[in-house]
């Protein structure tokens, strides 16, 4: 394998295989050309808007993927850094960090204590992203501050839909406003939790909680004297459904179809809890 180290480069006659880049050594991927089976290491970067996959980012190292680019069977490790703007697929978080800006990815697995997040960079909101059929597992953490989750299966994960009605003040909101949009189908197994900020679109989904799962409304960051929750279906399989609003907020729930047996919780709060 040969290593790249320091500098910037390209691919040379559009296709690239089996190099190290690392000690701030970059490769550039030109629209139309390919890289394949890439490691990345202590600061080495791999920049895409082209074509790459088999990429191994360790610590240290980072994948960026422009609009104009594509990603798959990629490997983020801990202290990787994977930012997608373009396309994704069949990536695997295995303890680094991804932030979809805008882009949209599919099947990104999502465990041992790394992070996944959609629409946001920690400085933006990004309402065009989209992420479809997300596996968040043991130690894995999803965060929608923006965009679309589309069917998703959690075991014992987090995934958090942040509330586009309080955005951090650091944020700068597309049109003043962070859309976040739940749909399709949605399964929260043993040991799973997902809490859901108030604003959310949720009308297009079907939320399934077994035993052992939890799903969380949370209200409790309005500021109003009313909290409606408006839900597709919620299949309850044993699992646990918690309502939480402000002490001096009514919370409604509607749902198109409840469905099974389980627990119905309702939590009022004096000040909002510490959930995300």
């Amino acid at each position: 394998m040969a290593a790249i180290t320091e500098g910037e480069f390209s691919v040379d006659q559009g296709y690239a295989c089996g190099l190290l880049l690392e000690n701030g050594g970059n490769l550039r991927v030109l629209e139309g050309h390919r890289a394949e089976k890439i490691i990345l290491d202590q600061e080495g970067g791999l920049l895409v808007n082209g074509t790459t996959s088999a990429v191994v980012v360790d610590e240290g190292g980072e994948l960026l993927v422009y609009p104009s680019g594509e990603a798959s069977n990629c490997e983020i490790n801990q202290g990787g850094v994977f930012m997608l703007a373009g396309k994704a697929s069949d990536t695997l978080l295995a303890g680094g960090t991804m932030n979809n800006l805008g882009g949209e990815d599919s099947d990104t697995i999502v465990e041992n204590g790394s992070i996944y997040r959609l629409g946001t960079d920690g400085l933006q909101l990004y309402s065009s992203g989209k992420t479809q059929n997300l596996s968040v597992n043991v130690g894995g953490r999803a965060e929608v501050h923006a965009g679309t989750l589309e069917n998703a299966v959690i075991q014992g994960g987090t995934v958090i839909l942040l509330s586009p009605t309080s955005a951090d003040e650091n944020f700068v909101v597309e049109e003043d406003r962070a859309p976040v949009e739940l749909t399709g189908s949605v399964a929260l197994l043993d040991g799973a939790s997902m809490i859901i900020g108030y604003g959310a679109e949720l009308q297009q989904s079907t939320i399934t909680v077994q035993q052992g799962g939890v799903l969380i409304l949370d209200g409790s960051t309005v500021k109003g004297d009313s909290v409606t929750f408006i839900v597709g279906n919620i299949n309850l399989n044993g699992g646990k459904l918690w309502l939480i609003t402000g002490a001096a907020t009514h919370v409604q729930l509607k749902v198109k179809r409840l469905r099974g047996e389980g627990a119905i919780c309702l939590q009022t709060v004096k000040v909002a809890p510490c959930l995300y």
